[in-house]
């Protein structure tokens, strides 16, 4: 009479069957934690959802949230902000660098079989199409091999926050008088007048910066690479710097108000050529840099400091 308290038999054979399911749900569950904690397995990982089948109070028990954030899992306030943050990156990104400001904007190697006029021809890399334009009628204006001439020129303005760099590989040879070969930036096409920074060799075996640098000694009829460079990173005051054979340091500083230095062009010039000497330019570069504005450092530091701020709160359990 144990189970007559009024239930009938059917009632009594499903209670007994829905207490043994919950028995056998309790063992399972010690049986996966023990598994858990022999494998190392975090044992207050989320456990599956109770099954159709199971019923009563462990069905909807509470489990241990993930303790990674996905990215579903992030508040609409949440996404806006990594949005936000996203774009502050890619702002900074965007303005250390522009491609079309960087990079070669002119390089010539001076080569060509026919020895016709430098006048015209167009550099080995150039920028916005721009050729050579030539001056002087001695030995029909310059050559492209460079052997003679008076004066050819580019086209070229600096920029601002821009670091800019003229290489060109000049040779001269030992003359009983003084004839030169100069290269660098001016504001006319007449460089030993209007020139503004440029680097000087002699056929006496001299080179020199200038306007205002020293002079050196350099071997007669020699060839060397001869460097300058333009910083126009300051808003003031422009910097130039002139350096020997691809040394480290600069041999010559010279600074330049920035308001009133025009520069128009890049110019080589021939002082007294005559024909035959091997006097002139073998490769001639120039080249940008510019340099990042300080808020594009700004935006890209703060937007990459949030940003992984707001990684470190997705990962907190």
């Amino acid at each position: 009479m144990f189970f007559s308290f009024g239930y009938s038999r059917a009632a009594k054979s499903n209670l007994q069957t829905k207490g043994w399911q919950r028995h056998e749900r309790r063992v399972r569950r010690a049986q996966q934690t023990e598994n858990e904690t022999k494998s190392g397995a975090d044992p207050r990982r989320k456990r599956p959802l109770a099954s159709s089948g199971d019923t009563g109070d462990r069905a909807s028990e509470s489990v241990c949230p993930s303790p990674v954030r996905s990215a579903n899992m992030l508040s609409s306030k949440e996404k806006l902000v990594v949005a936000i943050l996203s774009v502050l990156v890619m702002a900074g990104l965007a303005s250390l660098v522009t491609p079309a400001d960087a990079g070669i904007i002119y390089y010539d190697t001076f080569t060509a079989a026919d020895y016709s006029k430098l006048n015209g021809h167009t550099p080995n890399i150039t920028t916005n199409g721009a050729s050579w334009l030539g001056t002087g009628d001695i030995l029909g204006g310059w050559a492209r091999d460079g052997v003679a001439g008076q004066s050819a020129y580019l086209p070229f303005t600096p920029a601002s926050d821009t670091v800019y760099t003229l290489s060109a590989v000049l040779k001269a040879p030992g003359t009983a008088t003084n004839q030169w070969i100069a290269c660098g930036f001016s504001t006319t096409p007449d460089l030993a007048s209007q020139g503004v920074a440029w680097f000087t060799v002699t056929t006496l075996g001299k080179a020199l910066a200038r306007p205002g640098g020293p002079t050196f000694d350099i071997e007669v009829g020699s060839t060397h690479t001869y460097t300058m460079t333009l910083d126009t990173t300051n808003a003031t005051t422009w910097t130039a710097n002139w350096y020997f054979d691809q040394e480290a340091a600069p041999y010559y500083t010279k600074t330049y108000t920035a308001s009133t230095t025009t520069i128009s062009y890049l110019t080589l010039y021939w002082m007294r050529p005559q024909s035959g000497w091997a006097i002139g330019c073998d490769t001639l570069t120039l080249s940008s840099s510019p340099v990042p504005e300080p808020t594009a450092l700004v935006f890209l530091g703060l937007g990459g400091l949030l940003l992984a701020g707001g990684r470190a709160r997705q990962r907190r359990p």
